[in-house]
């Protein structure tokens, strides 16, 4: 069985984090990619860096089996005005190569644990309408919606739900431990 952990994005792992971008970048710009996120991410202040002003951890979903990055996870550790409204406490990725095996599932189940070692309870997670699949992650680990709207910075509509984190590591405990 494979199992998985969150470890915290460090310059240790630079240029396989740099292998896992690739997988997302098409004709984008990989120089800006490379120069600005990953610069971004490897270089900052003991692990914590801004999203609109608000400060944020990333991590890195590996998968023991392989030591493979799989995927990411980012989680803001307070909200402003505009991250509470669209953006959310967390934001995770898989891999291209790697989806569609349930990994979001495990991702979203770890950065639960985390976002209660951070004291955050209640986390409130965002995604497109016409993302399926990330809609169905959400749901299966027990988010609430409690609303859809217009993101007007991009004219994209989203869902927005709410989590009791306590409440969601407690229910689905015995489903996702078994990869951890």
């Amino acid at each position: 069985m494979e199992k998985f952990y969150l470890e915290e994005l460090s310059i240790l792992r630079k240029n396989e984090f740099i292998d896992y971008l690739n997988e997302f970048v098409d004709s984008y710009n990989k120089e800006y990619i490379i120069n600005n996120i990953v610069n971004k991410y490897l270089n900052n202040n003991n692990g914590i860096t801004y999203i609109d002003g608000c400060p944020s951890r990333t991590f890195l979903l590996i998968r023991k089996n392989d030591n493979r990055i799989i995927g990411t996870l980012n989680i803001r550790l307070s909200l402003n005005e505009n991250l509470l409204k669209f953006g959310g406490h967390i934001g995770y990725g898989i891999r291209p190569s790697e989806r569609g095996k349930g990994y979001s599932k495990i991702n979203l189940y770890l950065g639960l644990i985390k976002t209660k070692e951070f004291n955050l309870n209640k986390i409130m997670i965002n995604t497109e309408v016409n993302n399926i699949q990330s809609n169905k992650t959400l749901v299966s680990l027990g988010g609430n919606l409690v609303r859809t709207e217009i993101d007007t910075s991009n004219n994209m509509l989203n869902n927005i739900y709410w989590f009791d984190v306590n409440e969601c590591l407690e229910k689905y405990n015995k489903v996702y431990k078994i990869y951890i």
